[in-house]
């Protein structure tokens, strides 16, 4: 069925900033709860080198020595262990699954013996940076709206979808309180 871009673009960006609203009132309680100052800097000594655009999509893996690489360091740099961890958590290209999330933040947690202030920060930052990803989906918007190909409209169209599907999961996710028990 075909969609009214236009309509359908007003309601994911009303929704976009309905959630926007719900996420910084939300982030605003948790750092007051934890004691967490939003301005202040995260020392330099807490930061780790991150590829940052972490996922299995820019991990090859060995058979032969069971390692990884990692490849795509476009952009690399210092970054805040919790972030890259929700980063890995929510990279839609490869999408996980909430019971292989779990899995692999327990695996994260074991490896990287976390200390409990990153896991805080992580589930602080959960709902940000999936909305972050929400907004990301919408970046074929930039085209010219006017001078559309029928497959650059096919290409919005289905970008529209795929945030629209990943806000309402977001909302699900909060609704059912499922970002706290997943980092509990």
């Amino acid at each position: 069925k075909k969609i009214d871009l236009a309509d359908f673009k007003n309601l994911l960006l009303d929704k976009l900033l309905s959630m926007q609203e719900i996420l910084f009132k939300q982030t605003a309680i948790q750092c007051r709860q934890y004691q967490i100052d939003v301005n202040r800097e995260l020392m330099k000594d807490t930061l780790i080198l991150s590829q940052s655009d972490v996922g299995f999509h820019n991990m090859l893996y060995n058979d032969i020595t069971q390692e990884f690489t990692f490849i795509d360091f476009e952009y690399f740099g210092l970054d805040d262990p919790a972030k890259l961890i929700v980063d890995f958590l929510l990279q839609p290209k490869i999408a996980l699954s909430s019971a292989l999330q779990k899995v692999a933040l327990t695996l994260f947690i074991s490896r990287l013996s976390l200390a409990r202030e990153i896991l805080i920060r992580a589930q602080i930052l959960f709902p940000l940076l999936a909305f972050k990803w929400c907004i990301i989906m919408l970046n074929p918007l930039l085209y010219n709206q006017d001078s559309l190909s029928h497959e650059q409209r096919q290409t919005i169209e289905m970008q529209l979808k795929k945030s629209h599907c990943a806000l309402m999961q977001l909302e699900t996710m909060i609704h059912d309180n499922a970002i706290t028990n997943l980092f509990s």
